[in-house]
């Protein structure tokens, strides 16, 4: 099998099966033929769970961001707005430490006596 034919992760035809079923559920090869684009075999292929990259990419287009998420989210356990929220926080947390410190810093500066630096061994 080409390299460009295998699924992206172990789970993922078994994640779009999922999906196209839930989506469609009569006639759900026929409905995913018709939708993205592709043969009627490849649609039964992918109700029984087989995707190729090329026709993931056809999914994509025809379902949109809705299916992006969806499939995402069954990936990696968390939806696209839960990372962006998870990175953001970390973000938030990081400047709030380096405020810390540069407070901690400007209190180290204003203890030390600017006369001992200034003029050593006086």
């Amino acid at each position: 099998m080409p390299l460009q034919r295998q699924p992206a992760h172990p789970r993922l035809g078994e994640l779009i099966s999922r999906f196209v079923r839930d989506s469609y559920p009569r006639d759900t090869a026929k409905h995913v033929a018709r939708r993205w684009g592709v043969s009627a075999t490849t649609a039964a292929n992918v109700v029984k769970g087989h995707v190729s990259i090329p026709t993931l990419t056809k999914a994509l287009a025809a379902e949109g961001w809705g299916f992006w998420d969806k499939i995402g989210a069954a990936v990696t356990g968390e939806t696209y707005a839960q990372f962006e929220e998870r990175a953001l926080l970390t973000v938030i947390e990081k400047a709030d430490h380096a405020r810390s410190k540069l407070g901690e810093a400007r209190a180290r500066r204003a203890a030390l006596d600017p006369e001992l630096w200034l003029h050593p061994g006086s």
